[in-house]
């Protein structure tokens, strides 16, 4: 089996993801595509994460396991990038579920277009529980991709759907621990530098909001990081940089449930949607803005 160099390798970084491990494993090993290898890091994970993937890997061969003290998110990624044989690298998260065909959509584009280094695609925002938010909205294509990325949002290509060609992966040297938790537009940026970056119209991709995910933990940070990668990058290109980011980093947070309510609303997720909505509703009955969002989650529009 270790003779066969796989058309993908797949990355996927674990750390306390018991909850949600067994689906975004399953949804890797279900692809239609499956020539691929596997390659896991438990990163030092304190739950039943290393069980849950020991076991799995026990039951099939193209999963490549290794268990270590914990060293970090970036520094797992560029691990396991040492160890890949594929032509292509799939990013996952092992809180997130991959569609069954997102694979082979993405290598047949990526093979019949040589100068396309990372592909993306449209994602499915659910709650912890699965429930059904919206599908988020992204460029498509190069310049709006990257033009976003040099304002310093981030998003433009969705991280754990991406697929990257793993050569141009080891010529911008990988990862960069400097720009976490924004290093995946650090590297999208550098990627557009010596290629097409695009994204696939489909969901191929269901990411899980919750509240222990980086982007909800570190949001801060995130988006410093982000503004950072820009920067760094219109110096790379011999640009003159904007004065103010577009993203520059705001000290208070949304409600997440009057966020997920009118995503699931827009999304036309009404169950959903009226959920959050009476949940916002119920801390803050006073606010006159929670009560429209209540009403149009009850109309439906």
């Amino acid at each position: 089996m270790l003779n066969h160099c796989p058309a993908i390798s797949v990355l996927m970084p674990v750390y306390n993801a018991a909850r949600y491990l067994r689906e975004a494993v399953e949804s890797i090993l279900s692809q239609t595509c499956q020539d691929f290898e596997f390659l896991i890091v438990n990163d030092g994970s304190t739950d039943e994460s290393l069980q849950i993937l020991e076991e799995y890997a026990a039951s099939d061969s193209r999963i490549r396991l290794s268990s270590r003290p914990n060293t970090g998110y970036v520094v797992a990624l560029n691990e396991m990038l040492s160890m890949a044989r594929g032509t292509f690298i799939a990013r996952m998260d092992a809180d997130d579920v991959s569609a069954p065909e997102r694979f082979i959509l993405q290598l047949e584009q990526m093979q019949r277009r040589p100068n396309l280094v990372a592909l993306g695609t449209r994602y499915l925002l659910v709650d912890p529980r699965g429930r059904a938010l919206c599908v988020h909205g992204i460029p498509l294509e190069h310049d709006e991709i990257d033009s976003q990325n040099l304002r310093g949002i981030g998003a433009a290509i969705c991280h754990p759907s991406v697929m990257i060609r793993a050569s141009a992966l080891r010529q911008v040297a990988g990862y960069r621990a400097d720009f976490w938790p924004a290093e995946d537009c650090d590297l999208f940026l550098r990627l557009a530098e010596i290629g097409e970056i695009s994204n696939l119209p489909t969901v191929g991709l269901q990411y899980r909001m919750h509240h222990a995910s980086i982007g909800h933990t570190h949001r801060a940070t995130q988006i410093s990081s982000a503004c950072g990668a820009a920067s760094a990058a219109y110096s790379r290109r011999g640009i003159q940089e904007p004065p103010v980011p577009v993203a520059a980093p705001t000290e208070a947070s949304p409600d997440y449930r009057v966020t997920w309510a009118w995503w699931a609303l827009r999304g036309k997720h009404l169950l959903t949607a009226r959920r959050y909505a009476f949940a916002a509703f119920l801390r803050k009955p006073i606010s006159l803005d929670r009560l429209r969002l209540l009403y149009c989650a009850i109309r439906g529009h």
